[in-house]
């Protein structure tokens, strides 16, 4: 399972991920920056980049005016008929995954966890989603 969380745009045909880049004061929406990043095992390289410093990935900093698109990823599954969020492995090399769901039945009958009002967590095998 490909499991994807996040903001991401299309950068000259290839999907990168996005963040917005924090400031210390108010900026204009045509003000903004943003950070574009691709992971470097994908054998593409493409003009500008520069390897990040403390991750796998090649990223930039572009200007609002340079995005040409945007749009979030959510990676979906369910886990005995709940639908869940599915947030990616906790530890490396263990078929286990973070889910979360607003489902009060989870809560109650599944054994999930209370984070939050309304936000419930559980690490489960990857095997039964779907």
């Amino acid at each position: 399972m490909n499991v994807r969380t996040g903001n991401y745009t299309n950068y000259l045909g290839y999907e990168c991920q996005l963040f917005e880049v924090r400031t210390e004061v108010p900026t204009l929406e045509k003000d903004k920056q943003f950070s574009i990043c691709y992971s470097s095992a994908e054998n593409i390289k493409l003009d500008g980049f520069q390897k990040h410093a403390y991750a796998d990935l090649f990223c930039k900093t572009v200007g609002y005016s340079d995005l040409k698109n945007a749009y979030t990823v959510k990676t979906l599954g369910m886990y005995k008929g709940v639908i869940v969020q599915v947030f990616g492995k906790r530890l490396e090399n263990v078929n286990i995954v973070e889910v979360g769901t607003d489902n009060n039945y989870a809560f109650k009958e599944l054994d999930f966890l209370k984070l939050e009002e309304n936000w419930y967590i559980k690490d489960v095998l990857n095997t039964p989603l779907l």
